[in-house]
């Protein structure tokens, strides 16, 4: 499977302290002797792993933190899940971005780093430990996760040193269309997607009550972009931040011409995405295909590339 990697070292340091322009959420402070640590993000990197049915290369390659993330964070829990502390930094333009420094008193932690490339700080880790939007549910979540969990150590000794790596969290999908369709036709395309990532769980999750009044459950994404008009098999990557990898979502298709009239429309159920995988459709809006199978004509491919082609499902 394609990842995008960050390289996370955790190097202890005698001198080192908190930096004043880095917020501090602080919750239930360790206590007993400090020991200074720092947390240095320094580079992703591609990876593409091998997936059931998969034929597509195994590559490596190196990328730099900057231009894919804009805002770095991390949580420190004690082990039954108490916050101890969270830090984040939205200086991506500054050199030192990617570089915490901190302390911890001696003992057994876990830690979830989590980057985002959304900078706003309408994003934000509310009280509960979510990342998500601040404004209730106001709008959809729509931005791009990277994220790790792993338990830490801190030793009184100061050989505190550790590496890890941080991995795509989104989903990706893109729509083939077989048909011919005419210039100046948009496809658009409508599903309810989960809303928050948990960072002691280190899983997205919906994040809101059923119960809730439809305006605090506003989860529904729409895309809208231009078909190529006049040829056959058009590909078009309709997103690349899909949250919601744990459980099938229906996905609302439809084409629109030149003033806005449907001239096709169907719906696909029970669209499964996975983590760092791109699902793909592909198959005719104005007519079925017979040759498919289950749900409208769909059928599943397993490959592994996210900016490729990782998931096929034909309608």
């Amino acid at each position: 499977m394609k990842k995008y990697l960050a390289i996370i070292a955790f190097i202890s340091s005698a001198a080192l302290s908190c930096k004043k322009d880095q917020k501090v959420n602080r919750g239930e402070e360790t206590a007993g002797k400090l020991y200074p640590v720092t947390f240095s993000v320094n580079v992703f990197t591609q990876q593409h792993e091998p997936v059931i049915n998969s034929t597509s290369p195994r590559l490596l390659a190196d990328v730099p933190l900057k231009g894919r993330v804009n805002h770095l964070m991390y949580s420190i829990y004690k082990l039954d899940g108490t916050r101890v502390k969270s830090r984040s930094d939205r200086r991506f333009n500054d050199a030192t971005f990617g570089t915490f420094k901190d302390s911890l008193a001696a003992g057994e932690y876990i830690l979830t780093v989590l980057g985002s490339d959304r900078s706003s700080t309408n994003y934000l880790l509310n009280s509960g430990n979510v990342y998500t939007v601040s404004t209730r549910y106001s709008r959809p979540m729509e931005c791009r996760l990277f994220s790790k969990k792993i338990n830490l150590t801190v030793s009184p000794n100061g050989n505190n040193s550790q590496t890890i790596t941080l991995e795509r969290v989104n989903a990706a999908l893109e729509i083939v269309v077989k048909d011919k369709v005419l210039y100046n036709s948009t496809i658009n395309v409508g599903y309810v997607d989960y809303h928050g990532f948990g960072m002691f769980s280190n899983e997205t999750g919906k994040y809101w009550d059923d119960n809730d009044p439809p305006e605090y459950q506003v989860n529904r994404h729409s895309h809208h972009l231009l078909l190529p008009g006049g040829v056959s098999n058009a590909s078009v990557l309709i997103t690349d931040d899909v949250l919601n990898t744990s459980t099938p979502i229906d996905t609302d298709i439809s084409v629109t011409d030149n003033n806005k009239n449907v001239i096709a429309q169907k719906t696909v159920y029970g669209v499964r995405f996975y983590r760092n995988t791109k699902t793909i459709l592909t198959g005719r809006l104005f007519s079925n295909d017979p040759s498919g199978t289950g749900n409208a004509g769909f059928q599943t491919t397993f490959k592994t590339a996210f900016e490729a082609a990782s998931i096929v499902k034909n309608f």
